[in-house]
């Protein structure tokens, strides 16, 4: 999922947490049943054309009644670009004459270099005369510290804080942490679902690690952990199936198809089975292998998550009846 699409997301379903965390002051004065998206405006600057699309857009009320504009800009370069002042003064330039509303303008970093919470601003003079200060608020999640957001009570916090230092903070710790807060969020599965996207986008995790996290969900009793972990892999799952598609249509055969979708689903079956079980025999491997039956894939990897051994998985055996591993 692109960058941009993940935060549109993410602040769409938690635009209530994120102004609490990190704006209290001016959600204390929100009226969030009032929130309203504005969609996907485009701006445009006239004079030069060029384009302008703030990231994230609603309009709220005051719980005075008045209406206000909220607009958030999600910076993801890896180096901070100098303009971006410039261009948060044109966001609300051209906010203020379309809309003709009070706005507050947000910009939220990707990288490191801000220091966290502050504030930034666009000035413009001549002739050793300021004629204008403009200011925004800036939030640069890298510099903030993600042990102070894992322990956050909010639904966001736990996600965010993939984004966020940590110094001499084990990796794959730290995302049990996260995933063990989200997994036990009091929200609705989809953005339970959300979240975890989150913390897996950012913390990438190698195979390694990969490994480790799920040996350490294994020893502990964190049952929603482990469905959360199994969650990324139906993911990864669903791209396989997409990708042997593609092969598939490329061979312009129907049985390359069928192989190209069959392959896809064995090797994450595989994949998931490791994380689950350990390292695999060579002749378990072989069983998997030998399905090229779509269907009983599938159903394999359905039944994953409750299964404890290869025994209880019931892996059939092309020599006889299922596999007792």
């Amino acid at each position: 999922m692109p960058h941009d699409q993940l935060w549109k997301q993410l602040l769409e379903a938690f635009f209530r947490e994120f102004m609490e965390l990190f704006l209290p002051d001016v959600a204390r004065d929100i009226d969030f049943d009032s929130v309203k998206p504005l969609g996907a405006e485009v701006f445009t600057d006239l004079p030069k054309g060029r384009l302008r699309r703030p990231d994230f857009l609603v309009e709220v009320r005051t719980r005075e009644g008045r209406a206000e504009i909220v607009l958030i800009h999600v910076e993801v370069q890896a180096r901070r670009r100098k303009n971006v002042p410039a261009r948060m003064f044109d966001y609300y330039c051209l906010l203020r004459l379309r809309r003709d509303l009070p706005v507050l303008p947000v910009v939220v970093y990707l990288q490191p270099g801000t220091g966290g919470i502050t504030h930034e601003r666009f000035t413009a003079g001549l002739w050793g005369r300021e004629t204008l200060r403009f200011e925004y608020d800036a939030l640069g999640l890298p510099d903030l510290s993600a042990e102070e957001y894992l322990a956050n009570p909010s639904a966001l916090a736990p996600a965010l804080s993939a984004l966020m230092r940590a110094p001499g903070m084990d990796r794959v710790v730290r995302t049990f942490r996260a995933l063990e807060r989200v997994a036990k969020t009091d929200v609705d599965e989809a953005r339970r679902h959300l979240l975890a996207y989150v913390v897996d986008h950012y913390m990438k995790l190698t195979e390694e690690e990969a490994e480790e996290l799920q040996s350490l969900t294994d020893t502990s009793e964190a049952t929603e952990v482990k469905q959360m972990i199994l969650s990324f892999h139906t993911r990864v799952h669903e791209q396989a199936l997409q990708q042997g598609l593609s092969q598939g249509l490329s061979q312009g055969l129907t049985q390359g198809l069928s192989t190209g979708m069959t392959h896809g689903e064995q090797a994450v079956l595989l994949r998931l089975m490791r994380r689950r079980f350990g390292a695999l025999d060579p002749k378990v491997v072989a069983r998997v292998e030998a399905i090229q039956d779509t269907d009983q894939l599938e159903a394999l990897a359905d039944r994953i998550l409750d299964a404890r051994t290869l025994e209880e998985l019931g892996l059939p055996n092309p020599d006889g009846p299922a596999a007792t591993a």
